[in-house]
């Protein structure tokens, strides 16, 4: 009884990141925008190498790796960024709450990405050092530990800066 008490506690114990990672879902608008996506699915956990598990585990345990809210604008509307999957193939998307309804901007990109949302405040261009100072929230699209733009809203338009290369 002990040992099948210890196998059940290190069961949990393994498996409480893949659990977490299940809590994320999408909001009905990007389900339904999702829908119109055969084949492809949200990234999730264990599509990641266990180094960037263990990363992601540590810096963001609450966030989902492949899907994010924020108010880019400040209006109170929540955008969504999306890391989609399908086999090999990325796409990055960002949904724009725009009148009620979802507008789609797809991002270019080659790569494992992940994404959350950044808070705002002060960031800076990775080559030029320039300073950006973000009045909302933003959205990083991230290669664990290699590359990350942040795509933010200003002057009516969705605009990008390379954070790190």
């Amino acid at each position: 009884m002990r040992q099948f008490t210890i196998n059940c506690v290190v069961l949990l114990a393994l498996t409480t990141p893949v659990m977490a990672a299940a809590t994320c879902k999408p909001s009905p608008k990007v389900s339904a925008y999702l829908n119109t996506q055969p084949s492809w699915h949200i990234r999730s956990h264990h599509q990641l190498s266990s180094d960037d598990r263990t990363l992601w585990q540590r810096y963001r345990p609450d966030s989902c790796l492949g899907l994010a809210q924020a108010d880019l604008s400040g209006n109170g509307h929540l955008s969504s960024a999306l890391v989609l999957e399908k086999g090999e193939q990325t796409r990055l998307i960002i949904l724009l709450e725009r009148q009620g309804k979802l507008e789609e901007k797809p991002i270019k990109a080659q790569g494992r990405y992940v994404v959350h949302t950044a808070q705002p405040g002060v960031t800076y261009e990775f080559k030029t050092r320039k300073r950006y100072d973000l009045k909302h929230q933003s959205f990083v699209f991230e290669v664990m530990e290699a590359r990350a733009e942040q795509y933010y809203w200003r002057d009516g338009k969705l605009s990008s800066i390379l954070i790190t290369d």
